[in-house]
């Protein structure tokens, strides 16, 4: 798929007038591929559902070309361009979860086939930089409201610290009431980690009172609100515990004590 994809895109930019699919359709078919085979760092992708030696000895059988090839067709989605910072919004937890998988390598024939596409000289440095830059973009009211639209949320924004050390992200939510057999929690607390790059992070239900915090070696702390009793997880917060919860649809209740989960 990617090496026709990239063949269609080639074919696009020399004969523009006999293709019936144009840049956006192919970028976004391209996507349409991409997010199922890798994921989006929530244990979502189809590489994430095989143990270790499996998806090592996948990985080692793919083509030596592949990884040049993804650089160059996602480097095609995030190009400068008029809307770049929605597309680069929507693409970042992809394109994060290529690099993980080590599948996002440019190289000189990408800068070469590059060039040809755009009609200007895009060397390797500029498109691993401008890569690795679409991968640690920020902008966080951008994110929220694509976020908020994605999850289903009647609002989402980024707040201020805490101000305790071992949390560096407090997101306050709206629209979420049972968090603990919502499933969209672990998604969403994820989601927030892998786009600030962090771990502690704290959920606040500004409609109804309750927290939760999570961070990695810690337990999960629920308060049900003003007055409410804490309660915490059975056990310490393991990493990748949470992507496990996103990729099986888990809810927080799998990770309480029965007689919290049945009452929260």
């Amino acid at each position: 798929m990617a090496i026709t994809l990239a063949h269609l895109r080639l074919d696009q930019a020399r004969h523009p007038e006999r293709g019936e699919l144009t840049e956006d359709d192919l970028d976004e078919i391209w996507q349409l591929w991409l997010r199922p085979f890798v994921g989006t760092g929530q244990g979502d992708g189809w590489l994430d559902q095989l143990d270790e030696p499996t998806r090592t000895q996948v990985l080692n059988r793919l083509p030596a070309w592949l990884p040049e090839t993804v650089a160059a067709l996602c480097w095609l989605v995030i190009q400068p361009g008029s809307d770049r910072r929605e597309r680069v919004v929507a693409v970042k937890p992809v394109l994060a979860a290529v690099l993980a998988h080590g599948l996002l390598d440019p190289t000189e024939t990408t800068s070469h086939y590059l060039s040809v596409i755009t009609g200007r000289t895009i060397t390797c440095d500029m498109a691993d930089d401008q890569l690795l830059a679409a991968i640690d973009f920020i902008d966080d009211d951008l994110w929220c409201a694509c976020t908020a639209e994605e999850f289903g949320l009647d609002e989402l924004r980024l707040a201020a610290s805490p101000g305790v050390t071992a949390v560096q992200l407090r997101l306050d939510v709206r629209g979420i009431t049972t968090p603990f057999i919502d499933a969209r929690v672990p998604r969403l607390v994820v989601a927030a980690r892998h786009y600030r790059r962090c771990d502690g992070v704290v959920l606040i239900a500004a409609d109804c009172g309750w927290r939760l915090a999570f961070v990695t070696d810690e337990t999960i702390a629920y308060l049900p609100g003003v007055g409410g009793t804490l309660a915490e997880s059975a056990r310490p917060l393991t990493r990748g515990a949470l992507e496990e919860l996103c990729a099986t649809g888990g809810v927080l209740a799998d990770l309480f004590p029965a007689e919290y989960a049945t009452t929260l």
